[in-house]
């Protein structure tokens, strides 16, 4: 073996550190409001790249973190989401299942474990529960503002209506469409998971398409956006928050079909990094641009947008972006 095969086959004085950076960049997610619906994702990572004994470690070291920095019932919630997710994406990245049937396992056991976490932290009683949490978090925002300009509200009566009423008003409209929000974050975390694993050539046994540029949404979730769609406009407040979950969810597979077939357009016309990332920002930011997308995924199965476009190139297929 020459000099040169030695320096290729040789390891990174600093791979065995690589769990630990990523485990830091979770941690970052961790203390982000912005980011930590994020901070899943490279614990997950760690567990897919590194294997299960690295996942283990700081997992354990994850607790450690979130006991000092967060007591109570944060921590648990905090705790559930971030290492329940990881755990799940870690152990059915394993199984030879297809990518559409991951993303809704990994919905529906993150809804379990918060299902779980919430049922012992409110003693059963859940809607009061989060509807409480969000009340309170509601007056103190709304109280801030007011407070730092007391001459801004003179009216008392205006002052009370404000703190009295329309933290109930928002915070039954924000129970109604969490359960929806969390499941639209996890499709598409779970999505991102995949991507970055089959970009780093990780062994991951889930049934995917030569490029994730080709994947589509089962024809059959339609039905559900059938089926969803008058649930979340005339039903009962329990079908109307089952309804509008529904539609989150989907839509969400719906914006990835979407996405993909974007992606498809731009590796079939050879764009560049640059007007990629401008039309990503502009997707993932402006709502219109959002549901173009989603609209583009929901009409493929009528339309078939890929077959009016010129294959992929085969040295092109394993892009992230």
């Amino acid at each position: 073996m020459n000099s040169v095969e030695q320096m290729i086959l040789k390891p990174h004085p600093l791979s065995r550190l690589y769990p630990f950076f990523i485990w830091i960049i979770g941690v970052l997610c961790f203390t982000s409001s912005i980011l930590f619906p994020l901070s899943p994702i490279p614990l997950a990572l760690i567990g897919i790249l590194y294997g299960r004994k690295n996942l283990i470690i700081f997992s354990f070291l994850s607790i450690i973190f979130v006991a000092i920095l967060f007591k109570g019932h944060q921590g648990a919630l905090l705790l559930s989401y971030s290492l329940g997710l990881a755990w799940i994406w870690s152990a059915f990245s394993r199984l030879k299942i297809p990518l559409v049937n991951f993303l809704i396992a990994s919905v529906g056991g993150c809804f379990a474990l918060f299902s779980v976490t919430l049922f012992f932290i409110s003693n059963g009683d859940i809607p009061a529960f989060i509807n409480n949490a969000l009340l309170a978090e509601l007056k103190q925002f709304l109280e801030a503002p007011i407070n730092q300009y007391p001459g801004f509200l003179n009216q008392a009566e205006v002052r009370e209506y404000i703190l009295s009423k329309q933290p109930g008003v928002i915070a039954a409209r924000i129970t109604e469409l969490l359960p929806g929000i969390l499941g639209s974050l996890v499709v598409l975390s779970s999505w991102l998971v995949v991507a970055i694993a089959r970009a780093r050539k990780a062994v991951i046994n889930l049934e995917l398409p030569a490029s994730l540029t080709l994947w589509s949404t089962p024809a059959n979730f339609i039905w559900i956006v059938v089926v969803a769609l008058p649930f979340s406009i005339w039903g009962t407040d329990t079908l109307k928050v089952f309804g509008i979950t529904g539609l989150f969810i989907v839509g969400s597979c719906y914006f990835l079909h979407g996405f993909s077939i974007v992606r498809y357009w731009f590796l079939v016309r050879n764009v560049s990094r640059w007007i990629k990332a401008v039309a990503y920002f502009l997707i993932f930011l402006l709502y219109p641009f959002t549901s173009a997308i989603i609209g583009l995924g929901l009409f493929d199965p009528l339309l078939h947008f890929r077959e009016r476009m010129q294959s992929v190139n085969d040295e092109e297929e394993g892009e992230l972006i």
